[in-house]
C-alpha cells in the first residue's frame, strides 16, 4: 500500500521550509496597478515601493505612487 500519506506531508513541510518566491518587476507594477484602480492605496503604495526597488529608474511606477498618495491627502511625500 506504500506510505503516501507521509510522502505528502513531507513534501508540504519541506515546501513549507523554502523561501517565498520573488514577484518579476511586471508582476509587481501590474498588482500595483490593479489596487490603485480599485482604490486600495495603502496596498498600491506598499507594492509601489517594491516595485521601486527593483526598477528605480521606471518613472511611471513614481507617478503612479504619487497619485497614489494624493488620493490619500498626503501629497507632500
Amino acid at each position: 500500500m506504500g506510505n503516501k500519506p507521509a510522502k505528502k506531508i513531507l513534501n508540504w513541510m519541506r515546501r513549507a521550509n523554502e523561501p517565498p518566491k520573488q514577484k518579476n518587476a511586471t508582476t509587481l507594477f501590474n498588482e500595483a496597478v490593479g489596487f490603485q484602480n480599485n482604490g486600495k492605496y495603502d496596498e498600491a503604495i506598499h507594492v509601489f515601493n517594491e516595485f521601486i526597488k527593483k526598477k528605480p529608474d521606471y518613472a511611471l511606477a513614481h507617478y503612479f505612487l504619487g497619485e497614489c498618495y494624493s488620493e490619500k491627502g498626503q501629497s507632500k511625500k
